[in-house]
């Protein structure tokens, strides 16, 4: 917790009013009814030794100023006592609190993209594994955003988002929950030969099921594919691949997680 800034001013009454409440309580109580028993007492002893000590009353006046005064006096020794640890005590507890907010939060990462051969005859299939280090991730979704440059075939609308399913589900019941060192699969396309060696054929357009009418051509490459995964109790996990064809077909590559 720092003293610098313009957060100066707080920094200090935070430290002040625990110092200050801490000193009450010590001297005084932690409730209303035993600072008032104290305060009855307190009354009640000077009340006798005013009245039934054999001292004269200036003698009695003295004693009772040096009471007070010593009263005075203890207050500010034990509250500045309370001052120069309160810094330490408001950061242990600003930390535990950091800590157990941090623990109810999942702490999602992502894979590189891999492929493995598909059903269909020459296709694969592109695939990135979300893991999660925190609390169970609550309802995680995964969207392309944007492309650049934009993909050369007709067939791509550029309507983003599209959303990115689980393996083995579909769109419409892609409810994903990962719990604490798990890890669930998202598919990024299914990539399949073009006939006539014409390029390669994909499923980037989630938005219809099934359609692999968007062609990547021989020689294309997109060097921003942006991503981002969100769940219900984490922060927005964004990054990037890029794609490019080469002898052997086409392939995907994280460049890296935008803050």
């Amino acid at each position: 917790m720092s003293a610098n800034g313009p957060n100066q001013r707080q920094y200090w009454h935070q430290n002040h009013k625990r110092a200050f409440t801490s000193t009450c309580h010590q001297l005084l109580g932690r409730t209303v009814g035993a600072v008032i028993v104290k305060a009855i007492l307190a009354i009640t002893v000077i009340v006798v030794l005013w009245l039934f000590s054999p001292q004269t009353a200036w003698q009695k006046l003295l004693m009772t100023g040096a009471s007070l005064g010593a009263v005075g006096l203890v207050f500010p020794m034990v509250y500045i006592w309370h001052l120069i640890r309160a810094p330490a005590i408001n950061q242990a507890e600003a930390d535990a609190k950091i800590e157990k907010l941090e623990w109810a939060r999942a702490q999602l990462s992502i894979g590189d993209p891999y492929s493995v051969p598909n059903s269909s005859p020459g296709a694969i299939s592109w695939r990135i594994k979300i893991r999660n280090a925190g609390a169970s991730a609550v309802n995680i979704h995964m969207n392309l955003c944007n492309i650049f440059p934009r993909p050369r075939s007709p067939y791509w609308d550029a309507d983003y988002p599209y959303h990115i399913a689980q393996i083995g589900r579909i769109l419409d019941s892609n409810e994903c929950h990962i719990h604490r060192g798990g890890e669930a699969i998202f598919e990024l396309c299914r990539v399949e030969p073009a006939a006539h060696n014409t390029g390669f054929l994909t499923t980037l357009n989630t938005r219809i099921p099934g359609s692999n009418r968007v062609k990547i051509e021989p020689g294309e490459q997109w060097e921003k594919m942006e991503y981002v995964a969100n769940a219900e109790n984490a922060d927005a996990l964004k990054f990037i691949l890029r794609m490019h064809t080469n002898a052997n077909g086409v392939a995907f590559e994280k460049i890296n997680n935008v803050s």
